[in-house]
């Protein structure tokens, strides 16, 4: 390492000589850093700052621009203006000036609420109507049954399914050894596993 570095002071001291001033090799070593070039992460903040600033002026700008509409509920019935007669207005005293004094408030038409529209529910179904729909497709092809009731689970139309659970609109009331009781419109069925 030490005969590179009198290589180079040897070399820098032949250039100096042909130029004629003095070689300071520890001075072109320890010289600082380019001020210029303190930061690598400079320019990439710049940038970011820049996009932040351009999207806060697009922001401002894309308010100014577009018409603020108020949204509309769908779900409310629209309300019927009644017109209200038009009274006399009242006397307006004079002020002796020449000039009436103006009223203090004008009339306005008062706006009558529409009464609230009742809706009924449909009736429920009645027991020729449950037993005219038809019970789902549901087929058994295991049970795991553990002597902990929350632990039990069947496979019901190949998805695993716990007490409670609906499948094609029909809850699982109770799994058993060999069997899933189900209900469905109000009625009670149990479907057996086929092995």
């Amino acid at each position: 390492m030490s005969s590179i570095l009198k290589a180079l002071k040897k070399l820098e001291d032949e250039k100096a000589l042909k130029q004629g001033r003095q070689v300071d090799l520890a001075r072109d070593i320890l010289r600082p850093a380019d001020p210029r070039r303190s930061s690598p992460l400079r320019l990439p903040l710049l940038i970011l700052v820049l996009i932040l600033i351009g999207g806060l002026i697009g922001m401002v700008l894309m308010t100014w621009v577009t018409p603020q509409t108020p949204l509309v509920p769908v779900a409310q019935a629209p309300q019927v203006v009644q017109p209200v007669p038009a009274q006399a207005p009242a006397s307006v005293p004079d002020t002796g000036v020449g000039e009436p004094a103006a009223s203090p408030l004008p009339v306005v038409p008062a706006i009558q609420p529409v009464p609230p529209v009742h809706v009924t529910p449909p009736d429920p179904p009645t027991a020729t109507t449950a037993h005219a729909q038809v019970r789902p497709q549901l087929v058994i092809s295991g049970i795991v049954y553990p002597e902990d009731p929350e632990g039990r689970i069947a496979i019901i139309n190949d998805l695993p399914t716990m007490t409670g659970a609906l499948i094609d609109g029909a809850r699982v009331e109770e799994i058993r050894a060999g069997s899933v009781v189900f209900s469905y419109a109000g009625e009670r069925f149990e479907v057996f596993f086929a092995e």
